[in-house]
């Protein structure tokens, strides 16, 4: 089945990008791979702006970003990891 991202309803945020990283991220790691700017709770990867394969077994690093109003108002869920 494809790789989905899901997510339950942040309080206030409206639309949501997705974010993946090939290791924990923290402040010198960029991500390898990013959404669009969605509504919903969810997202298929073959669906994101670009991104590269994904290498079986590995271990890869999300965060979801909320927005709402406009851009001015963020939220930001947990790092939490996946293994496609």
């Amino acid at each position: 089945s494809p790789l989905r991202f899901t997510w339950g309803s942040s309080q206030g945020a409206d639309r949501f990008k997705v974010y993946v990283f090939s290791e924990y991220p923290r402040i010198d790691v960029d991500s390898i791979a990013e959404s669009a700017i969605v509504t919903g709770n969810s997202v298929q990867y073959a669906d994101f702006e670009f991104g590269p394969s994904l290498q079986s077994g590995r271990t890869y690093y999300y965060l979801i970003l909320g927005l709402a109003n406009g851009t001015a108002s963020r939220t930001i869920s947990e790092v939490r990891s996946f293994t496609p």
